[in-house]
This record gives structure tokens, C-alpha cells and sequence, in this order.
């Protein structure tokens, strides 16, 4: 059996642990439908600086290195409406045009349709935060809308404002943060209902309102402020509340009216990401019947006030963790998350350039070094490090994470699809005497062994480094690895001793390829007992977030019947077991 703490292993490869690294560019690794690794991974929340990017064109040019691939704006309705209460047709009128595309870059307006066109350039795709209840229309003692119905045909006239300036534009998110503030409006208990359940009804009328306006635009929510399951434990509530809270009931409600799924995280561990993630995936598939998209709109990693001008603190408790929740939270979940967006770009405690272009925050290299990880996923085999490599037209990328305490020359081949090739180009990012991440020269050397670059590049502790190659020619890959994955029937069950939880999986008719058991855990302490098993035969699970284990395939069933509980009494209320599912990896032609 092989036991993995972390979703890092996806059969064949496009991230694993490593001391070599070996990229057969001719391989193109598929997770689920998706065979890519997209742009929106690695967005920008602007919520605060987009009028810099309008007034300073060397601030657009810094953000346009990083090549983003969706900016999420603040859609505040207030700074267009003004005090004066209004119709929906009042998005129409030329002053709706003024305050939407000339008000003052730095006054209390946000000139959004100045930053529409600007992200276009930058080929990035904007997304609108629906939100800014005009006082006229606020429910007494909150900033919630008093009339649903009418705040949906003012939400509806406003999209039409910003498709006025962008005809593309279709996404768009309904309020921000919820479970951090419909739980004081009054009119939940008065209802006898919950907060999520009077801002479902909310988001509902909102969403159908926009859609039927204009058919193209995708509605997402509820934008939690911590992932769906999250916090596990919290005075006055079970723990993993807000998935019984606002995560099931926006599933059950929104199923016919709402396209994806988005939260925000905040210095979570990988593991502990990808377990909420794939349970929300899992979810949607049971009670919505699809693969919900995903997408996290806030990601960062927290740091104290004394610790924004701390170099180390920087380092350690920002850089290095947020790092590793790019490459082995993000990345590897590409079948399930659509998009990742950095919070912020110009908010003081978050911001990748706080003194305008000139002084980038270390962040910022972070971003520079991953810039070209885009296009088809290759197979990518490590041994001591984090590796992903991608092809993008005539350029083969590999980026390579020096996950440890000591300095490492890192062997890497790379085996091109086709003809030529020239390079490297080298991007690195590691720590400097600031104490904090700054980029570098890098130490490398390469040679050709025919279609294959062979080399090695010197890596300092968690540095990271990007290798381009060019070809003389666009080269796709021939071959194919795809990884499916088939959940379970259950999820979020506490563990209790003498109480077996037992999940169903079905698996379709064709049973190729390799298998492997993915559990995911929510609240292990790393120390308690666990007896698990497969149609009977045992399995070694371990009290850790997340493990996959490889199957024969001649175990399988139709219908598959995973078991699991504490081997002994366990005092533990946070325990629960999160997902199951079992995962085919083929290989075929692309």
C-alpha cells in the first residue's frame, strides 16, 4: 500500500515530492475534463487599488508581468445610485455613464468602467462582488437590502452597466462574506429561519433577475469568509458548523439558480483545504447532480500589525506557507477549483505593491516566478522538492520548490514533443539580506542530450525557481494521463467509537487503469486509532487531513463499501470524516 499526507501524488504526476525532477513534455496530465492549468489560479481581489491601475501606467504594467487571469472588482451599487433612490432603467442614463466611468481615481467614487477595458488589456477576465445597498433601500440596523426584489432589479440594471462598457463580462458573485453579517439581521429570527436561509432567498432573486437580463452571466455565491466546513471549533457551536450552517443549505437552495461555488481562505493548511474543497465537490455532486465549479475569490496568508514590516515574519508566516498552498492546495485540484484570487492588490495588510510600481512587496516575486505556469499539465516526476511543469505554445515551463532547510542542486531532464529547443529562461525567488523574498540570479547549467534538456539548478532553502524552454516549433503533447475521481455517498459524519461510519461508492463499467482510495479527515490530532477498510479488506488509515492509498483493481466493485471508526475511545469531538473516493488514473493517446 502507498500512503501519501497530502493530495501530492496524481498517479502519474503533475505535482510530487522530490530531489530530481524529470518532465516528459509529451505527457499531458488531465485531471477529471481538465487538461490545463489556467490563468484565474492565480488572480487578483482588487477591492483596493484598481483606480492606481487607471492612473498609473507603470502600476498597470507591474500588474501585466504577473499575467492574472481574473480581477475581482468591488460592484458597490451605492457610488453609482447615489442617495437618490432609483430605478433599474437609471443604469441607462448618461448619469449612471459618469458616475460609472469618470468619477475622481482617489474621491469616494470607484471609476469601474475605466478599470473594465484595462483589464481586458491585460488578458485578464473581471469579476463584479455585487454588493453597497443604498441607504434608501437598508433594512433597519443592517446594510442588507429591505426589498429583495427590488435590490435584484437594481443588481440586474447595474450588470448591465458594466456589459455596457465590457460586452464579455459574466461573472459575478452575490455580496461578500454573509456568514460574517446577516447573522444580526433581525429578520431572520423574526422568520424563524436562519441567517443562510433569508440570504439564500436574497441571492436567488438576485441571480435570477441578473439572468434573465442577460443570459451569458455566470452567478456565483455565498463567498463565505472561511471555506465550507470551517471554523472547527467555535464557542456556542458544533464543531464545522458553517457546513450544516450555510454550506448544505446554499447547495439544496441555489441548485437551479447559481453556477459556482466561492469562499475565501485564510492561513489554512494544503491538506486541510483540499479536504473541504473535495467535500464541497462531492457535496454539489450529490445534491446538485454536476461538478460545481469552485472558486476562491480571498486567499492569503494572515499576518500580525508588527509583522507587515518584518522581513522574516514575511518570509515564514506569508511567503513560504502560501507557496506551498498554491502548489499542492490549488494546483492539483484544477478538475474542482476554477479560479484563485490573491487578496489584495493594493489592501494595506495584503497588498503586492504598496508604494506604487517601483517597490513590489515580496509577494509579488512569488507571483513573477509563477507567471508562465500555463497551459497543457505535463507528467512531472520529483524525489525531495515540489514540481509542475506545463506547455504553452512553443514553451515548455517548469517550476521547482526547494521544500526544505538546505540548499539543493536540483537535477531536472525535460523531454520535449518536438524539434529544438533554447534556454533555459530563469525566474527565482528566495530569501535575500532583507530576510524576506527577493528575486535572484540563479545558478544553473543545462545541455542538449537530443530532444532532452539536461541540467541541474541550485536552489537555497524554500526558493523557487521557474525554467522556460523554447521550441523551434508549437509542440503539443501525444500521450495522456487522466485522473478521474468517484466520491462516496457521505460526507462531514463524526467518528464515534462503536458506531462504524460506512460510505457507498459507485464505480462505472469500465474499470481501467490504476486505482487509488482518497480519505480526507476533519480534526485529527495525529494520534488516534482508526480502523478502516475496503469491501472488507482492511486499509492502514491514519489519523492525518489527507492520504490516498493504491488499490488493486481486481478489489473493486460495482458498488464499493468503505468502512471507518476509532479503533479505541477517542476523546476528540472534532473528528469527522470529510470525503471518500476512489481515483482511476489511464493512460491513451491525446
Amino acid at each position: 500500500m502507498l500512503r501519501l499526507s497530502a493530495l501530492l501524488l496524481l498517479s502519474a504526476a503533475a505535482l510530487c515530492p522530490a530531489q530530481s525532477v524529470t518532465v516528459d513534455a509529451a505527457t499531458n496530465v488531465i485531471l477529471g475534463d481538465q487538461p490545463a492549468v489556467s490563468a484565474s489560479l492565480f488572480g487578483l481581489t482588487a477591492f483596493e487599488g484598481g483606480p492606481a491601475m487607471v492612473a498609473d501606467r507603470d502600476y498597470w504594467t507591474r500588474i501585466a508581468a504577473l499575467r492574472p487571469g481574473c480581477i475581482r472588482y468591488a460592484g458597490n451599487l451605492a457610488w453609482v445610485t447615489g442617495d437618490t433612490p432609483r430605478d433599474p432603467d437609471f443604469f441607462a442614463t448618461p448619469a449612471a455613464q459618469r458616475a460609472f466611468n469618470q468619477s475622481l481615481l482617489f474621491g469616494s467614487r470607484y471609476p469601474t468602467g475605466r478599470f473594465l477595458p484595462l483589464t481586458r488589456q491585460l488578458g485578464a477576465e473581471p469579476m463584479c462582488s455585487l454588493g453597497g445597498v443604498p441607504p434608501w433601500l437598508q433594512y433597519e440596523k443592517t446594510h442588507n437590502p429591505a426589498d429583495f426584489a427590488r435590490w435584484a432589479e437594481l443588481c440586474a440594471g447595474y450588470v448591465g452597466l458594466w456589459k455596457s462598457v465590457d460586452p464579455q463580462f459574466r461573472l459575478v458573485q452575490v455580496w461578500n462574506e454573509p456568514n460574517a453579517s446577516w447573522f444580526r439581521d433581525p429578520r431572520a429570527s423574526d422568520k424563524g429561519s436562519d441567517a443562510a436561509k433569508l440570504h439564500i432567498e436574497m441571492a436567488n432573486q438576485v441571480a435570477r433577475a441578473v439572468k434573465q437580463a442577460h443570459p451569458d452571466v455566470l452567478v456565483g455565491g455565498p463567498v463565505l469568509c472561511w471555506a465550507p466546513g470551517w471554523p472547527p471549533n467555535q464557542k456556542g457551536q458544533r464543531p464545522w458548523y458553517t457546513w450544516d450552517g450555510w454550506t448544505l443549505p446554499w447547495l439544496e437552495g441555489t441548485k437551479d439558480t447559481v453556477d459556482f461555488f466561492d469562499f475565501h481562505v485564510y492561513s489554512i493548511a494544503p491538506a486541510d483545504f483540499v479536504v473541504q474543497s473535495e467535500m464541497l465537490a462531492n457535496a454539489a455532486e450529490r445534491i446538485q447532480g454536476r461538478r460545481l465549479p469552485i472558486w476562491i475569490t480571498e486567499s492569503n496568508c494572515n499576518l500580525a500589525e508588527e509583522e507587515l514590516k518584518d522581513g522574516a515574519a514575511i518570509w515564514e508566516k506569508r511567503i513560504v506557507p502560501y507557496t506551498r498552498f498554491l502548489l499542492t492546495g490549488i494546483l492539483p485540484q484544477a478538475d474542482k477549483i476554477d479560479g484563485n484570487l490573491y487578496h489584495d492588490l493594493h489592501a494595506r495588510r495584503h497588498t503586492l505593491l504598496p508604494n506604487g510600481a517601483d517597490e513590489p512587496d515580496p509577494v509579488y516575486w512569488l507571483f513573477w516566478v509563477l507567471r508562465d505556469l500555463r497551459g497543457l499539465r505535463l507528467k512531472t516526476v520529483a524525489d525531495g522538492c515540489l514540481a509542475a511543469a506545463t506547455v504553452e505554445d512553443d514553451c515548455v515551463t517548469v517550476v521547482i520548490l526547494n521544500d526544505a532547510d538546505e540548499p539543493r542542486d536540483i537535477p531536472l531532464a525535460v523531454t520535449m514533443p518536438c524539434g529544438y529547443w533554447t534556454g533555459p529562461s530563469v525566474r527565482l525567488m528566495q530569501r535575500g539580506e532583507s530576510g524576506t523574498a527577493e528575486p535572484s540570479r540563479p545558478r544553473l547549467t543545462f545541455a542538449r542530450d537530443g530532444g532532452t534538456a539536461k541540467g541541474a539548478v541550485h536552489l537555497e532553502p524554500h526558493a523557487i525557481a521557474s525554467l522556460s524552454f523554447r521550441m523551434d516549433r508549437f509542440g503539443n503533447p501525444s500521450r495522456s494521463i487522466r485522473v478521474r475521481e468517484h466520491f462516496g455517498d457521505r460526507n462531514v459524519v463524526f467518528l464515534k467509537l462503536d458506531a462504524p461510519v460506512t460510505v457507498s461508492i459507485p464505480l462505472p463499467a469500465d474499470r481501467t487503469g490504476t486505482w487509488a482510495l482518497r480519505v480526507g479527515l476533519l480534526g485529527p490530532n495525529g494520534d488516534e486509532p482508526l480502523a478502516a477498510s475496503l469491501n472488507g479488506a482492511l486499509v492502514p488509515v491514519e489519523p492525518t487531513a489527507l492520504q490516498e492509498y493504491a488499490i488493486p483493481g481486481e478489489q473493486l466493485r460495482d458498488t464499493n463499501s468503505f468502512t471507518i471508526s476509532p479503533a479505541k475511545p477517542v476523546d476528540n469531538p472534532r473528528l469527522a470524516l470529510g470525503f471518500v473516493s476512489l481515483v482511476q488514473t489511464t493512460t491513451g493517446s491525446r
